[in-house]
């Protein structure tokens, strides 16, 4: 998935299936 590394955090639940649970902290400040 080459969009969930350019854009990590305007993809909320497209491209951070895989990193939703390294970047826990990084969606809970964004949600």
């Amino acid at each position: 998935m080459p969009k969930g590394v350019p854009l990590p955090e305007n993809i909320p639940a497209d491209g951070l299936t895989t990193r939703q649970r390294r970047n826990q902290p990084v969606l809970a400040v964004h949600t």
